[in-house]
């Protein structure tokens, strides 16, 4: 039994409309995240996402790029930088195995 394609649209509108409501309810409205939010999301410690950043920071050819897997969202000449993780592209690199990743 095949199910209609309106009815497919129709499953996914609301399936869309849950997750919305999902979300705004842990108030995040796109994928740049406090390291706080973005670990328990991506199931690593918010330790381990600030220590992926400072290790990305000291290597010129890392995986993790400034801008586009973290940037910093803070006020000029912080003291302590104000970090927000891309969940969606920071995912891709924690998804490479250890080995295959550019240390």
């Amino acid at each position: 039994m095949s199910i209609s394609l309106e009815k497919r649209i129709q499953v996914l509108e609301q399936k869309i409309e849950w997750m919305s409501q999902i979300l705004a309810a842990h108030r995040i409205d796109g994928p740049w995240l406090s390291p706080a939010k973005a670990a328990p999301i991506l199931g690593v410690s918010r330790q381990h996402l600030i220590a992926e950043i400072q290790q990305a920071q000291l290597q010129k050819n890392s995986d993790l790029k400034c801008g586009i897997h973290y940037r910093h969202k803070g006020k000029a000449g912080a003291i302590r930088p104000s970090w927000q993780i891309n969940v969606v592209e920071f995912a891709k690199v924690l998804a490479i195995p250890p080995q295959y990743r550019k240390t």
